[in-house]
């Protein structure tokens, strides 16, 4: 005979199942849904040419961005770009627009997928009074919900070599430091023989009225200078014709009881042939020009020079990297006038002080 405890049986079978589906249940919320991997753009990298990088010269970046974690389903790839003048952006941001405001080439917006890569390349003209600072160009990720990534490449510009230096023993002179030189021995020179000539009763006299004539001088000789470049630029430099890249206006702060003052001057990056050879530069105004504290001359300046718009220029053959979109004379020689008045005040009493000094 058999006894059957159907009661217990059918208990025993409800505790197996709800032990079934518990322990589904903490599975379910241990585990979770399977995440994707985020992306992981820490391997990009920039890099320049030449090195050393020189102030005036072409540098040339290459920006190359890669994903090595999971697809990305947005991206934000801007690249900032340093104090240059823009050449041209080559590889995956040819087609990107430059905000000439805050220098920055947006030149990718979208999906990223996992294991690939996008290049950049950008050409810039530095600028020959940048020497001495770092150019900069960073390159800033952006990835959803909140990612970010920055990374530079900063060369620093070294001084471009001074063609007319000369070699004194270890050091380089300049044609006008030395030209500094010999006046400054000249005055003092000068000055010993005017005070042996003028005797001692007129020697103060006579040794202002010297100092006077020497300030004078010195002012023509530098107006002298521009004269010679001016010229120069008529008998001496070749004419070719310069296509306009890029432009900008130069402040020049003013010092002392103008420091709230700036003065300006509108400068040209053109692209030329030299010598044979394709050449960027800055082209600036005649060397005898005036810069204006009227900013609205300079604005004039640009839109008479747009970009992409072809003139005739000239370049010095003995430094092609020097060139000019007009030529000379400019309104600096109006100021000579004053050394002129000075100069002959100064010889006057000059002579009548070593006259009275020999009597």
């Amino acid at each position: 005979m058999s006894i059957t405890f159907c009661g217990d049986e059918l208990h025993l079978r409800k505790l197996v199942g709800l032990a079934w589906w518990a322990a589904l249940l903490v599975t379910a919320v241990m585990c979770g849904p399977i995440r994707a991997a985020p992306p992981y753009f820490s391997t990009s990298n920039a890099i320049h040419e030449p090195v050393p990088a020189v102030a005036g010269d072409v540098l040339h970046y290459a920006v190359t961005v890669t994903n090595t974690g999971g697809d990305s389903a947005y991206a934000r790839i801007k690249t900032v770009l340093p104090q240059a003048y823009f050449i041209r952006a080559d590889g995956d941001c040819a087609g990107a627009v430059r905000d000439p405001d805050s220098r920055g080439l947006v030149w990718h917006e979208g999906a990223f997928s996992a294991g690939s890569t996008t290049q950049c390349r950008i050409d810039l003209l530095t600028r020959r009074e940048a020497a001495g600072t770092l150019a900069p160009l960073a390159t800033e990720i952006t990835t959803l919900p909140a990612g970010y990534l920055r990374f530079e490449t900063a060369p620093e510009l070294a001084a471009a070599p001074d063609p007319n230096a000369i070699r004194v023993g270890p050091v380089k002179v300049t044609r006008a430091q030395l030209v500094v030189l010999a006046f400054l021995a000249f005055a003092v020179a000068g000055a010993a023989v005017v005070a042996r000539m003028a005797g001692r009763g007129r020697g103060r006299t006579a040794l202002g009225a010297w100092f006077a004539v020497a300030t004078a001088v010195g002012f023509l000789l530098f107006f002298a200078g521009l004269a010679v470049g001016d010229f120069r630029s008529f008998t001496a430099y070749r004419e070719t014709s310069c296509t306009v890249f890029d432009s900008a206006i130069r402040a020049f702060p003013g010092t002392g009881k103008s420091a709230r003052s700036s003065t300006y001057q509108s400068v040209f990056a053109v692209r030329y042939e030299a010598l044979g050879t394709e050449t960027y530069s800055a082209a600036f105004p005649p060397i005898s020009a005036v810069s204006l504290g009227w900013i609205g001359f300079s604005l004039q300046k640009l839109g008479d020079y747009p970009d992409g718009s072809v003139h005739p220029c000239w370049f010095d053959p003995d430094d092609v990297k020097t060139v000019l979109l007009e030529r000379g004379p400019g309104a600096a020689y109006l100021f000579a006038l004053f050394p002129l008045l000075v100069l002959a005040y100064g010889l006057s009493a000059l002579i009548v002080a070593v006259r009275k000094g020999q009597h």
